[in-house]
């Protein structure tokens, strides 16, 4: 069944419902926020394609995409000084800066190197916990007070994608594509003359409903702002979850090449263990048990 889009390359009433799911889920269970997270271990974005090598160039996308997050698990540092810093945040740019002024020691003068920037590794650490915690901590307060709101912004989204759905089900497959040019065009109302919108409601107008069903689900979509600030709190939370995992793993990887094969050890667990929601107490006593084997 063809669904009509009103915004830009994005079906906003599937991803409403998907974060009703979400915000569901979190509302039950938010005694559990801060107590861990489940990153996707994907650390940042690498270099843009055109950085790459010929090999990865010369490879099929999605060959290609596996090869970047390859590349980042492999080696975290060299994927983190190839990122763009504006696709990080500002934690990481910060690490970024740290990394790359580490990594221009050499080899010999590294441990020295470390003892210099490891006060200003272990605070980068600290702010990413801090800032996840800041966040986690507001969403739990907020969360009770959104949810009504929310949840009748999301039903009047379904609803309307719903009755969308069904008018676009009685235009001609062979006319379907060019139906849904028509409904993308009149999104863009802003950079619309009148008398372009008005031909193009014309053209809508010759499937009975069409215009009030996609004038509905653009209302919906676009008049929705508890939908929208839960959305941009889930994604601030799942970026400051993903960056104490990198940051861990970046930094273990630093401490390793600066000839600190033990605290390199106990921060790649606290990478792990946060991912597996494992409280980080629970890695120190790990540590402690595994010290007389490591001598």
């Amino acid at each position: 069944m063809l669904k009509l889009e009103t915004t830009d390359g994005n079906d906003k009433a599937k991803e409403t419902l998907d974060s009703t799911t979400k915000f569901l889920e979190q509302y039950a269970q938010s005694g559990a926020l801060g107590k861990g997270d489940k990153s996707s271990g994907k650390f940042m974005k690498v270099a843009d394609a055109a950085e790459a090598d010929e090999q990865t160039k010369a490879a099929p996308e999605g060959k290609a995409e596996e090869g970047e997050e390859q590349e980042s698990q492999n080696d975290p540092i060299n994927a983190l000084l190839k990122a763009d810093p504006e696709s990080l945040s500002k934690n990481m740019r910060s690490l970024q800066g740290l990394v790359e002024n580490f990594a221009k020691a050499d080899v010999a003068d590294r441990p020295k190197t470390l003892e210099q920037y490891r006060g200003a590794l272990d605070k980068n650490i600290k702010q990413n916990d801090d800032d996840f915690k800041t966040l986690t901590d507001k969403w739990q307060a907020e969360a009770p007070l959104l949810k009504p709101k929310f949840e009748a912004e999301a039903k009047r989204i379904a609803d309307s994608q719903v009755a969308l759905n069904k008018v676009a089900s009685t235009i001609p497959e062979a006319d379907q594509p060019r139906m849904k040019q028509i409904v993308h065009l009149w999104s863009n109302a802003d950079k619309n003359s009148p008398e372009l919108q008005k031909a193009l409601e014309s053209e809508m107008g010759q499937t009975p409903g069409l215009v009030k069903a996609v004038k509905d689900s653009y209302a919906a979509n676009t008049q929705a702002p508890t939908v929208e600030k839960v959305q941009e709190m889930q994604t601030a939370i799942a970026q400051a979850a993903e960056d104490r995992v990198a940051s861990r793993m970046i930094y273990a990887e630093v401490l390793a090449a600066g000839g600190d094969e033990s605290s390199a050890k106990r921060m790649m667990m606290q990478g792990m263990a946060i991912q597996m929601d494992v409280p980080l107490e629970q890695v120190e006593e790990l540590m402690k048990r595994q010290q007389p084997k490591d001598k």
